[in-house]
């Protein structure tokens, strides 16, 4: 319609476009001087701004009846891990603290399959240490970082735990409150998973 222009356009069916588009006459050939105004209508609205890779908070403690070095042991050992993670089909060994993994996860209707890496750093036997895991897939991509503190209470381990996680793809399409929810309810799996590794051993 040559809207970049500096001058009004005027086109067969006599259609009048003013250059900043802020107003429209359609030009009635029984009465030039009668038009209608388009002014009030958002021709153009602007594109709304969307929420990409967003980026969220978890964070809780969890109290596991068994000693605080049975635990530890239990949460840097990768094949403990493998089993307790939700979803987790494999977890090899590729480095110093440093595995492989293939897990299948999802947040609602949106699932598959995610390969990646986890690291475990600054260990400090039996008090700290933190985890750092980043993986992709078919619904897109994870990346997250944990900090792992455990306490001793009496004959109990009261396991504090800080993360942060980051998605992006079709996954993050579904709602960070989801996505936030499913991590929660995973976490939560996991810890129970552990605590009756640790009551096996």
């Amino acid at each position: 319609m040559g809207v970049g222009c500096s001058s009004p356009l005027k086109l067969k069916n006599q259609l009048t476009v003013e250059p900043r588009v802020t107003e429209i006459q359609l030009i009635v050939n029984s009465s030039p001087r009668s038009f209608i105004n388009f002014s009030e209508y958002e021709l153009f609205p602007k594109p709304k701004t969307l929420q990409t890779n967003p980026r969220m908070k978890i964070e809780g403690t969890y109290e596991i009846h068994a000693p605080r070095e049975r635990v530890f042991a239990a949460l840097i050992d990768p094949e403990t891990l493998r089993r307790c993670i939700p979803g987790c089909e494999s977890l090899e060994k590729s480095g110093a603290d440093e595995y492989v993994a293939t897990m299948k996860a999802g947040v609602g209707p949106v699932k598959g399959t995610f390969k990646g890496t986890v690291q475990l750093q600054n260990l400090q036997a039996p008090t700290h240490y933190n985890l750092v895991v980043s993986g992709k897939g078919g619904p897109g991509f994870v990346k997250g970082t944990a900090t792992f503190d455990l306490e001793e209470v009496d004959a109990s381990t009261m396991i504090k735990y800080e993360g942060e996680m980051q998605v992006g793809g079709v996954i993050a399409g579904v709602g960070q409150r989801m996505i936030e929810a499913a991590a929660k309810m995973m976490a939560g799996r996991f810890f129970a998973a552990l605590e009756n590794e640790v009551k096996l051993n």
